[in-house]
């Protein structure tokens, strides 16, 4: 069970990294003074969203 809990923990924290990565590559770098590393992936994944959004992607 500690295996599978430990890749599923290395699965989001990849899928956090891949958000983190796609929206510095948008120039953002932060939520008002809150580093993006200091998010959890929902609000990662809806200010990615919201940046496309915004730039008509």
């Amino acid at each position: 069970m500690g295996a599978l809990f430990k890749a599923y923990n290395l699965v989001n924290e990849h899928k956090k990294a891949v958000l983190i990565d796609e929206l510095v590559s948008l120039g953002v770098t932060g939520d008002g003074g809150v580093s993006l590393d200091n998010l959890e992936y929902s609000e990662l994944k809806r200010m990615l969203v919201m940046e496309k959004v915004r730039r008509g992607l």
